[in-house]
């Protein structure tokens, strides 16, 4: 195979990564080829190590089974199934004991060329292979693999209903086009590679080739002009692609790498100032990391604040290629840099993240899940690293058994781009070695969800006045120092009042302004101190304010005869480990019930005794941290004196129950909105979700369950246990077809306190809107 087609196999590869060209080392001897071909394969640089390798292979000496062994797998990467096939045939004879994942690879082959039948006896044979040394990871994969080519298998034949647009040439040339990104519906941007000079010999010479960054103009008669981007984000000693663009259109996020290195890609940004973009900056770490590859830069803007999404091979990942998120802080910088989990991320490489903020879905591609075969794009709910549902390929013909990376949609889901080197007349005659771009739009009717919610009262039946102001003042927040009460103790107790450990906390105020602004110049470091006043007055000061406020209305509550339950949380920062931050989240409530105890000389202490006054303790640790505050020791600044990680140091007084004198509270275990709910229609609304939230009254554990119900009324309690004076939610959905029954249905919500049992009937009526 010539240096010149490995090059065109590249095309796929180098615009997902964009990697460097192939230095011309191919007169080495073997040695130095193979020690090269190591070396970029450590790289990922596929097409540069398969070229070393094919120089070696068809050299005058005897290749050993591992050269034929890593050259096969250099081939599957850039997807050159027959080559690839023929190189691990070759191990599999000389070596299938040493090699025994060689039948997985050729399966795998054979799945990507959609010969599903035929990969899945390969798999099965696979893991009949008794094996001591098999990697745990391919035999786990090749159970997955077996399903996956039976559901490929019945989804090429039962397709979504979606029409596909392959985009004309004066976007997709005969090389590797990606990363549609439209802009309104006059502008379209897009990544193209080509080689940067062309002969009468060859359609892609051995020197390089570079990516660059086009925009074309969109009218009612087509595509009209394409242009490149001005040389300042299209320099020519990189490769730029991969772009995107902040909600507002005044910042570009891009990858660059050099194209004469086999460096990892970077992020950088633009901004466009004065009429034009200005020269493009490489974003600093915690994104971009020496070493690592960090790639398809997204932007999302929530609440006025940044998001970036992108793909790295950082350490701390799931296997191979990932997806993460940074959050831009108040300077405009990106920080904390956090892996969006497990329920997305695979062992295998997930690419192109593209979140849809209207529909909170995140669309990505991936060929660590079932699908039709190499890189496939799936869709899951959530957000950050909180997702509320699996994976869920989008089925053919979007996905097909060819490649298909950089996703994006409209608004609506309905239409919008994709990138696949699925077979073109237009492309190289090597059928897989090029990206076209397509348009997409679904015909099927989308499906549409309402959900609503009815909400109790937050107040106690006949609650007194003085109960009511209290309530009124819920939650309520005081926060902690660093390790603060009783520093280093792994106690769930201890003696110190919370006056106490707050007196040493206000006093700390110019320690926490200079170590925040420390490393800052300027305006920057005067931003940092004022941020450290605004905490110190607005959180600190007038937490301890409203505390006091809220013990005087406790005591007139009290008073007056009524019997009073509070529920404290305690929380901490993800400084320390899970099991201490337990205890220090426990030691900070315990601080609370100290000033409890001596408040006002001991005026609760009666209470207390008499059990009229009880305290529900409800440590959490660092389990409710945001995702971006800083764990790292070393990282003072961030970890302890930032007003981010002083936030997560507290505790909270969220639940206050108070039974008047002379009320009975063992009649019901908890408060419902109503035991009769009436469900209006929405035209157009194909399916509904209601929350009916409740509020366990108890002082003891609430246990739910539903014990009755309709086939067409799903019930569903979201967690199966209350805390003392806590709320929950319980869920109804049903689909549109009662409202045309208007049929009046029931359920039975069992509930269980202790030793205690009750039943809530529940009943349900559907109005039809005329």
């Amino acid at each position: 195979m010539s240096y010149i087609l490995m090059m065109r196999r590249r095309l796929f590869f180098t615009v997902l990564f964009v990697a460097g060209a192939l230095p011309a080392i191919l007169a080495q001897g073997d040695g130095g080829l193979l020690e090269q071909a190591r070396s970029f394969e450590a790289r990922r640089d596929w097409a540069s190590a398969a070229a070393c390798y094919e120089a070696v292979v068809s050299g005058p000496g005897a290749a050993g089974t591992e050269v034929f062994w890593r050259y096969a797998n250099c081939l599957r990467e850039l997807l050159e199934y027959r080559q690839a096939e023929e190189m691990y045939m070759r191990v599999w004879r000389q070596d299938s004991l040493h090699y025994p994942e060689v039948l997985f690879h050729l399966a795998v082959i054979r799945k990507n060329s959609a010969e599903y039948r035929e990969a899945s006896k390969l798999f099965s044979r696979y893991l009949q292979k008794e094996c001591a040394a098999c990697d745990t990871t391919f035999r786990s994969r090749a159970w997955m693999e077996i399903q996956a080519c039976a559901w490929a298998e019945k989804a090429l034949l039962q397709p979504e209903e979606c029409s596909l647009d392959r985009l004309p040439p004066k976007v997709n040339s005969p090389y590797s086009e990606s990363n549609a990104r439209p802009y309104g519906d006059s502008v379209l941007y897009f990544t193209s590679l080509q080689p940067v000079t062309k002969n009468e010999h060859s359609s892609v010479l051995d020197d390089y080739y570079a990516s660059r960054i086009y925009k074309a103009r969109v009218t009612s008669d087509g595509i009209t002009t394409v242009r490149a981007l001005p040389s300042r984000l299209n320099h020519p000693q990189y490769n730029n692609g991969n772009i995107c663009f902040n909600a507002a259109h005044t910042r570009l996020y891009m990858t660059r790498s050099r194209v004469t290195e086999s460096a990892a890609s970077e992020i950088w940004a633009a901004d466009f100032r004065d009429g034009k973009w200005q020269k493009p900056y490489r974003l600093g770490p915690p994104v971009n990391l020496p070493g690592t590859v960090s790639t398809h830069p997204h932007i999302v803007e929530a609440d006025g604040q940044e998001i970036l999404y992108f793909v790295s091979d950082r350490d701390g990942g799931y296997g191979g290629l990932d997806i993460w998120y940074a959050l831009q802080d108040d300077e405009g910088r990106f920080q904390s840099v956090v892996n969006v989990g497990g329920t997305v991320n695979s062992n295998g490489n997930e690419l192109t993240p593209f979140y849809d903020l209207s529909t909170q879905k995140l669309y990505f591609s991936s060929d660590g899940y079932p699908g039709f075969g190499g890189y496939d794009v799936y869709e899951v709910s959530g957000g950050l690293n909180s997702w509320h549902s699996k994976p869920e390929n989008l089925g053919y013909p979007l996905n097909s058994p060819a490649n298909e990376v950089y996703f994006v949609c409209s608004e609506s889901g309905m239409k919008g781009f994709f990138a696949s080197n699925r077979r073109s007349e237009r492309a190289l005659s090597d059928a897989v070695c090029c990206n076209d771009l397509y348009f997409f739009q679904r015909t099927r009717k989308q499906m549409t969800l309402h959900t609503d919610t009815f909400w109790c009262s937050s107040a106690e039946p006949r609650a007194t006045a003085y109960a009511q102001n209290a309530v009124s003042l819920l939650p309520l927040t005081l926060y902690f120092h660093n390790d603060e009460p009783d520093p280093r103790s792994k106690l769930d107790t201890t003696e110190t009042d919370y006056h106490s450990t707050l007196a040493l906390y206000l006093a700390m105020q110019p320690v926490y302004m200079e170590a925040y602004a420390e490393g800052l110049n300027g305006a920057e470091a005067d931003s940092a101190r004022q941020r450290i006043r605004n905490f110190f007055a607005d959180s600190l000061s007038r937490g301890y304010r409203t505390l006091c406020r809220f013990l005087d209305y406790l005591r007139e509550d009290l008073e007056s005869g009524s019997r009073v339950t509070l529920n404290v949380e305690g929380h901490a920062s993800p400084l320390f480990s899970d099991s201490y931050n337990m205890h220090l989240s426990s030691r900070r409530i315990y601080s609370l019930w100290n000033t409890l105890l001596e408040y006002e000389r001991g005026v609760f202490v009666p209470y207390i005794a008499s059990g009229r006054l009880r305290f529900e303790h409800n440590p959490k640790g660092n389990r409710q941290a945001k995702p971006y505050v800083s764990d790292n020791p070393n990282d003072r600044r961030n970890s302890v004196y930032s007003v981010a990680a002083a936030l997560e140091r507290r505790i909270r007084i969220v639940g206050y129950s108070s039974v008047p004198e002379g009320a009975d509270d063992t009649l019901c275990l908890c408060r419902l909105p109503s035991d009769r709910f009436v469900f209006k229609e929405r035209p157009g609304t194909d399916s509904y979700c209601f929350r009916i939230q409740l509020r366990n009254i108890t002082g003891d554990t609430l246990h739910l369950e539903f014990v009755s119900g309709s086939e067409d009324v799903v019930c569903a309690v979201e967690g199966t246990s209350v805390p003392p004076h806590s709320p929950a939610f319980v869920t109804v959905a049903f689909g549109s077809r009662l409202f045309e029954l208007q049929p009046g249905r029931k359920a039975l919500l069992r509930l269980r306190a202790g030793e205690v049992v009750q039943e809530i009937p529940l009943s349900f009526s559907f109005f039809k809107q005329k």
